[in-house]
């Protein structure tokens, strides 16, 4: 039996960061590898780095099995300007920050859909596309939020990708931030 190709997972919460919403895709990645996919994660660097990333996989965890091999590639991220301003070398995990507020930042109320399409989103469709050209996607998997990660996506569909969006958390429904205070960037 052949493999069934090659995946580009995009997630901006994936380990090292504690954060619940690395979890899921951190898992997704593993399984995929360990049915025959050719796994790779483009992520935010902003929360640092682990044993992964050089493509040690994921660990045997449930399941057993061997490792199953994930390629991580972490991409710039402007929050890590914001850590270093704190005398940091990497952002925390969400709920561990001393910065975490439940109030929106400023900037949620100006850029659409959330501020990490400037602050993430074109570094890593840049690194997306950039791993693209050295061993091409047969398909990419883009999982929100934040939901600029399926920017990374529709970059890729346009190189011939074959693109899933998995959004997890609705925008509209029971949404994680107010309404956008014009009709233009509801629209």
């Amino acid at each position: 039996m052949s493999a069934p190709g090659s995946l580009l997972l995009v997630s901006y919460f994936y380990p090292p960061t504690r954060d619940t919403g690395a979890q899921r895709p951190a898992a997704m990645a593993k399984w995929l590898a360990r049915l025959g996919w050719d796994v790779s994660v483009v992520t935010t660097g902003a929360f640092g780095s682990s044993a992964e990333d050089a493509g040690g996989g994921g660990g045997s965890g449930p399941g057993g099995g061997e490792a199953a091999r994930v390629r991580v590639i972490r991409s710039f991220d402007m929050q890590t300007w914001r850590a270093r301003m704190a005398g940091h070398d990497r952002v925390d995990s969400l709920f561990d920050s001393d910065s975490y507020t439940g109030k929106p930042h400023p900037l949620s109320k100006v850029i659409v859909p959330e501020p990490l399409a400037l602050a993430w989103a074109p570094f890593a469709r840049r690194a997306a596309l950039a791993a693209h050209r050295e061993r091409p996607f047969d398909a990419v998997l883009t999982t929100s939020p934040p939901e600029s990660a399926h920017t990374v996506g529709a970059a890729l569909q346009r190189k011939g990708v074959r693109w899933v969006a998995d959004i997890r958390d609705a925008w509209t429904y029971e949404p994680l931030r107010p309404p956008f205070p014009t009709k233009a960037q509801h629209r």
